[in-house]
């Protein structure tokens, strides 16, 4: 229900502010139906303020034996991580669509560097339409932090999956 709701506020968010019993209602009567959209530029202007205002990765220690070389090491880390794969791009999207229907998120993705290494790397990736996720049901915190899994549902071509022959 709350995501036939999140489609229903981004739709209206985008334009679409009629049903469309509503619309078949005044093509009957002949009349003309109004649309002004003030909401879309006040979100632009938002989301524009946001994107000025990108976050930060910050490490803290967890336990006091931690030493300041290793956060800055791993926050020199993350930072890298970050820059390399352009993750302002996937927290924009992420708060544009939190802000256009009320979810938004990113993932984090371990992926080979190339197709003949063994080399693996993080990639912080925008997910296009939160909607497509699912959360732990069990997780009470609003950002999910406590649950236990989430996974996006994801469509495949037949081209992405290699298939070899037996020799």
């Amino acid at each position: 229900e709350n995501i036939e709701n999140a489609r229903k506020d981004i739709l209206f968010a985008l334009g679409t502010q009629w049903e469309a019993h509503e619309i078949a209602e005044y093509y009957l009567r002949s009349k003309i139906f109004l649309t002004v959209n003030v909401i879309y530029s006040q979100l632009s202007q938002i989301v524009a303020e946001q994107s000025q205002n990108s976050p930060q990765i910050q490490v803290r220690a967890l336990t006091p034996e931690t030493d300041q070389k290793t956060i800055n090491l791993a926050e020199g880390l993350l930072r890298n991580i970050a820059y390399e794969t352009q993750s302002d791009i996937a927290y924009q999207t992420a708060f544009s669509c939190s802000l256009l229907g009320g979810y938004g998120a990113w993932r984090v993705m371990v992926d080979y560097q190339d197709p003949k290494s063994f080399n693996q790397v993080a990639r912080i990736e925008r997910v296009p339409d939160p909607l497509r996720c699912y959360f732990d049901k069990n997780a009470i915190h609003p950002t999910k932090c406590d649950g236990e899994f989430c996974g996006t549902y994801t469509r495949l071509s037949l081209s992405l999956i290699h298939i070899s022959e037996p020799t």
